[in-house]
């Protein structure tokens, strides 16, 4: 099973919503990680400290591979778009404001 990590697109937000620790208790669960280049920049985490714990790097198109997506706040249109069919998206959705 593949989980992907989006960068986060959302102006002012920094954070990631996965950090290379959690990513090496995947692993070892025996899921991949597949993370957009540069998702953890904001959050002072580079793609190296996530290749590291595991993480395969993917320049683009991360959420069309990956079986589950996490990401903090909800997708735009465009990254709804490019989800896989029966995916699982885990985020923080915010249904009051949306």
């Amino acid at each position: 099973m593949k989980i992907g990590i989006l960068k986060e697109t959302a102006p002012g937000e920094t954070r990631v919503a996965l950090t290379p620790d959690v990513t090496k208790k995947y692993r070892k669960l025996g899921l991949e990680v597949l993370l957009e280049s540069g998702a953890g920049s904001t959050a002072g985490m580079s793609d190296a400290e996530f290749t590291e714990a595991g993480a395969q790097l993917v320049s683009r198109d991360v959420a069309a591979g990956a079986d589950i997506v996490l990401k903090v706040v909800p997708p735009n249109e465009n990254e709804v778009a490019k989800l896989k069919k029966g995916a699982l998206l885990v985020c923080l959705l915010e249904p009051y404001r949306n």
